[in-house]
């Protein structure tokens, strides 16, 4: 009987420990979010991550360059890369970023620097240390003092 009881106990930890698990994109509300189909389907690790950050947080994203030539099509900033237009749950998003390892990484960074309590000149700052030694930014405007 103790050992039916043991083993019932054990099967429960497991199945809470499984239940309670989250997978790579379940960050800052990226599962609850609907995205369109080709944030679903994009091959790219934290996508949604990022598109949900996008989303929340596009006032910081403005001011915060991107690296990956899209430039040349018209962005502006990485926000660029991740909506066309409005924040939230009004927010339109663009096809770009969900293809794109580095704007992805872009967007991941400026969040964790946030998380981290850095201002938002440090965050561009080290980002720009990273990428622009070999590659070419979007002409992108500085963060306001105190942002």
């Amino acid at each position: 009987m103790k050992k039916i009881i043991s083993m019932a106990v054990l099967a429960f930890f497991v199945l809470l420990t499984a239940c309670s698990q989250q997978g790579d994109d379940n960050i800052d509300g990226a599962k609850e979010r609907v995205f369109p189909d080709f944030v679903e389907s994009s091959p790219v690790k934290h996508v949604k991550e990022a598109y949900a950050y996008a989303a929340d947080h596009p006032q910081d994203l403005d001011h915060i360059p991107c690296y990956c030539g899209c430039g040349s099509i018209g962005h502006k900033s990485v926000k660029s890369c991740f909506l066309r237009s409005g924040s939230g749950e009004e927010a339109s998003f663009d096809p770009h970023g969900a293809g794109c390892e580095i704007c992805v990484q872009i967007v991941l960074d400026t969040k964790n620097g946030k998380q981290e309590g850095k201002p938002l000149h440090e965050i561009r700052q080290e980002i720009d240390q990273r990428y622009g030694e070999r590659l070419t930014p979007t002409n992108t405007p500085e963060p306001p003092a105190g942002m």
